[in-house]
């Protein structure tokens, strides 16, 4: 690996954090955790530079006339540190990450650090966060077992069933492990149920145990997105677990563009109209963060179909009124 490509690699973690570092801190960062790597100021500033060229929301804020770097909110590996401090799940995030340095001059870097990562971090465990980056706030502050972390990283790029015991459960579940989440500062993990044949989502620090299920185990299933998002918008499945269509209306014009051009769930459509509104169609389930997702764009978005969902929204909003009246 270059010394640059182990720069950027070392500083992109750094950031992940979360905090902000001025280029000192990187610096000083950078030679206590490498004593082999020789930096100085002038590169560590370069390597800021081409970070931020290659599309990585790289932010600063100046105080007392010493600049900070950090990473925007909700960038890919800048939501979980803090709550997670295992070494493979970073390197994943890292991985994750790399296709925002889309800048042409990077990519030959970028390659390299993938391939480096693919040696110790091999596979794809994380489902992409922006099918849920919109959906709704808040923040968990709940601990991983981070052995159990590991063991679930290493299963799920091996494409092994697992025994798990889970909660108060008593006894194991057999699981087959797909995608880990990061969702709202909180870790979930997309699985097969074995017993009901269905996909589910787990709080991944809610795991007591996990092991590698002994054979003989069913064949092993594939991860199809569209269909383990067709009951859900958001993280959650609806209660009655159906999909329907949904058909919604912006009826303010200056927000179309901006729905137009965002990740909502995987089966979006949108139609414009003559009056300059806009029609979006989905494929999801009715679930309280639709709900809520619906509610958060009042007025400015209105529900056209189905009239059950119309109803369970005009139900919250009255609620809502007579909670704060």
């Amino acid at each position: 690996m270059s010394n640059q490509v182990r720069r950027v690699a070392k500083i992109l973690s750094k950031l992940s954090s979360g905090f902000r570092y001025t280029t000192d801190e990187l610096l000083e960062h950078m030679r206590r955790s490498d004593d082999t790597l020789v930096v100085s100021r002038r590169q560590i500033e370069r390597d800021l530079k081409a970070i931020s060229e290659g599309g990585v929301p790289l932010m600063t804020e100046r105080r007392d006339r010493t600049v900070y770097y950090y990473l925007a909110r909700g960038t890919g590996i800048a939501t979980m540190t803090g709550t997670v401090q295992n070494d493979a799940f970073l390197l994943y995030m890292l991985k994750a990450s790399l296709p925002l340095l889309r800048d042409s001059s990077l990519q030959e870097m970028v390659d390299e650090l993938r391939q480096e990562i693919d040696s110790v971090a091999p596979g794809d465990v994380l489902l992409p966060d922006a099918i849920l980056a919109s959906v709704s706030l808040g923040h968990y502050a709940g601990q991983v077992d981070q052995k159990i972390l590991a063991d679930i990283l290493a299963y799920i790029a091996q494409k092994q069933w697992i025994r798990a015991l889970y909660g108060d459960a008593g006894k194991t579940q057999l699981l087959f492990p797909f995608k880990i989440i990061p969702y709202l500062g909180r870790l979930y993990l997309a699985v097969w149920h074995g017993k009901h044949d269905r996909y589910g989502v787990y709080k991944v620090d809610a795991f007591r145990m996990v092991f590698a299920a002994p054979n003989p185990t069913p064949p092993v299933p594939k991860f199809d997105l569209e269909a383990f998002m067709s009951t859900r918008f958001g993280l959650w499945e609806a209660q009655d677990k159906q999909s329907v269509k949904v058909v919604l209306e912006v009826v303010n014009k200056g927000l179309v563009e901006f729905f137009t051009t965002s990740y909502w769930h995987p089966s979006q459509e949108f139609i414009s109209n003559e009056e300059g509104t806009l029609q979006i169609i989905l494929h999801a389930g009715i679930s309280p963060e639709l709900v809520s997702w619906v509610l958060h764009w009042a007025p400015d978005m209105r529900v056209l179909e189905p009239s059950h969902l119309k109803e369970e929204v005009l139900r919250r909003a009255k609620e809502l009124v007579e909670r704060n009246s």
